[in-house]
């Protein structure tokens, strides 16, 4: 067992019985040598080893709310990619009862593009679908 799966072990093992202001982050900003198979795969084993001392469980039952935060897709991927990824990322958080926050709002990972003055919209829809439509009705002149 790799030294990071033990420390999430002693994690999970010491705070599962913590009240419910705990979070838990697996890894903040990956980067460099970090994979996509990596990171997925270390994802994976994190949670399961997380999930076996049922700390997953500390949000419901101390009627505490989960959050989602500071997920997004960088600009250098494609923009299908990105729409594609940030929607499933917001609507599983939803479909689990958790709240969510996107990072973030005007650079790298925008949802607004600042150059054109306008939304990247295939993200806006990831996040907020028919947004779009909500905010062209809204901005059209009034018949």
């Amino acid at each position: 067992m790799t030294l990071t799966k033990i420390r999430w072990k002693q994690l999970a093992a010491h705070y599962q019985n913590h009240s419910g202001d705990l979070f838990f982050e697996l890894l903040n900003e990956p980067n460099s040598l970090l994979t996509e198979g990596i990171w997925n795969q270390y994802l994976q084993e994190a949670i399961v080893i997380i999930r076996q001392t049922e700390a997953a469980n500390w949000g419901a039952a101390r009627d505490r709310p989960l959050n989602v935060g500071e997920f997004g897709a960088y600009s250098k991927a494609d923009m299908p990619s990105r729409a594609l990824w940030t929607e499933f990322v917001a609507r599983t958080a939803e479909a689990n009862g958790m709240s969510w926050h996107y990072w973030e709002f005007i650079a790298g990972f925008g949802v607004y593009n600042s150059v054109a003055n306008d939304w990247n919209y295939p993200l806006l829809n990831a996040l907020i679908p028919k947004a779009s439509q909500v905010l062209t009705i809204a901005s059209s002149p009034p018949n």
